[in-house]
């Protein structure tokens, strides 16, 4: 379903949600939004003023939005890819995990840890692999990933997918307080 005549404007530290029944177009504006999709009108979507509307999902992600896409398994997360090689596929460029073509294995490992760290998410450490995660815990993780990047702009489909209830509220309470100061959360 193709995203047409939607228009919005999310201020610096506000929370912008859109709700609807599922298969009524939320998969498709995220698309839009992340680059998954890419428009013919360079200011279709806009970042501080920068037009991103014909760039790709690296072209956005290095202006500053990241995106949590609603399937975390094999869109979001490779589950065979260990959670250091996950997280390469979404920071290399925002984070300088990746230098003339070689990866920054070190700093990947240590990007990771962190995550699992904050996020208190369940894992053996940066080496296990997505996979092994629980529902919940890669869901973690992949917030973790992307938020941790301090992207200007973050686009998630889903926040609390996988998470049992009492986490959810934690997780949400804690999602919601962490906006760098003026950035919006989408």
């Amino acid at each position: 379903m193709p995203v047409d005549n939607v228009s919005f404007t999310v201020r610096a530290g506000e929370i912008f949600g859109i709700a609807g029944v599922a298969g009524n177009g939320q998969n498709a504006l995220l698309d839009a939004l992340s680059g998954e999709i890419i428009g013919d009108d360079k200011d279709a979507v806009t970042i501080d003023g920068y037009p991103l509307g014909l760039l790709d999902t690296t072209g956005r992600r290095k202006r500053g939005l990241c995106a949590v896409p609603e399937e975390r398994n094999g869109h979001a997360a490779i589950g065979d890819f260990s959670l250091s090689d996950n997280s390469v596929l979404t920071a290399r460029d925002r984070l300088g995990m990746v230098m003339l073509g070689l990866i920054n294995s070190g700093a990947a490992k240590t990007y990771t840890g962190k995550v699992i760290a904050d996020f208190a998410v369940k894992a053996l450490g940066p080496g296990s692999t997505a996979g092994s995660l629980s529902g919940g815990n890669l869901q973690k993780y992949i917030m973790g990933r992307e938020i941790l990047q301090k992207p200007s702009v973050l686009v998630v489909s889903q926040p609390t997918w996988g998470l049992m209830r009492a986490r959810r509220r934690r997780s949400t309470e804690r999602w919601s307080t962490r906006p760098q100061p003026g950035r919006p959360l989408w």
